[in-house]
C-alpha cells in the first residue's frame, strides 16, 4: 500500500524536521518546504493527500498557501498552524478557517494532537 503524502511548509526547520520525523514514523510520506512558495511548487509537482502549513511566513504566507491550494484542488484538506502572537494566534487560525483551513492547530502542540487533527482531515 502506498502511504499518504503529507506536505509540510514552515520557515522554522526545527519545525519541519520534527512532523517529518514524527510522521514519517506513523507511515506518511512527509514533504517538506521551507516557505510558501516552495511549498506551493511542491504541492503543483506531488501528489499530496493534505497539507499542513504555518500561517506566519515571509514572501507567500500561510493564508496565500491556503488560497492557492483551495483554488487548485478545493478537495485536499488543509491544516493551518501558528505560534504568532502579536495580535493573538487565535485570530489568525480563525480567520484560517473562515478561508477554508480544514483545521487549525496552536504551536506548541503535541505529535499526538497533529496525528489527532491528520486523522480528522483524512477521515472526511
Amino acid at each position: 500500500m502506498v502511504p499518504l503524502s503529507i506536505l509540510v511548509i514552515d520557515d522554522e526547520n526545527a519545525m519541519c524536521e520534527t512532523l517529518n520525523f514524527a510522521l514519517a514514523a506513523q507511515g506518511y510520506r512527509v514533504i517538506t518546504a521551507s516557505d510558501g512558495r516552495e511549498g506551493l511548487r511542491k504541492f503543483l509537482a506531488e501528489d499530496v493527500a493534505l497539507v499542513i502549513t504555518d500561517i506566519v511566513m515571509p514572501e507567500i504566507d500561510g493564508i496565500g498557501v491556503l488560497r492557492k491550494i483551495k483554488e487548485a484542488s478545493p478537495q485536499t484538506p488543509v491544516i493551518v498552524m501558528s505560534g504568532w502572537r502579536r495580535l493573538g494566534r487565535t485570530f489568525y487560525l480563525e480567520a484560517a478557517c473562515a478561508l477554508g483551513a480544514d483545521d487549525s492547530i496552536a504551536k506548541p502542540f503535541t505529535i499526538q494532537q497533529m496525528k489527532m487533527k491528520i486523522d480528522h482531515c483524512i477521515s472526511r
